[in-house]
């Protein structure tokens, strides 16, 4: 039984003789005081619209490869049609 009260402030009380010390490293204390900021909405849609924007890219750049290839292809089948 303690007969010494947790005073205020400490995150996780612990007790050394007959005192009260903190259970916490200092680097645990300012991450508890600083949380990471959680982006806002316009942050997230901003990220969201440019990461659309990014795959919307690589889909043109496929989709013309793509082209190109099916043209390569029915050049190739043309021509050995002729033969």
């Amino acid at each position: 039984m303690v007969a010494v009260p947790v005073p205020d402030g400490l995150y996780k009380p612990q007790q050394a003789l007959k005192l009260w010390i903190e259970g916490f490293t200092m680097e645990e204390i300012v991450a508890i005081k600083n949380p990471p900021k959680q982006p806002t909405a316009e942050e997230r849609m901003a990220a969201l619209t440019a990461q659309l924007k990014k795959q919307e890219e690589q889909a043109a750049a496929v989709s013309g490869d793509l082209q190109a290839f099916m043209e390569y292809i029915a050049k190739r089948l043309d021509q050995s049609a002729r033969v």
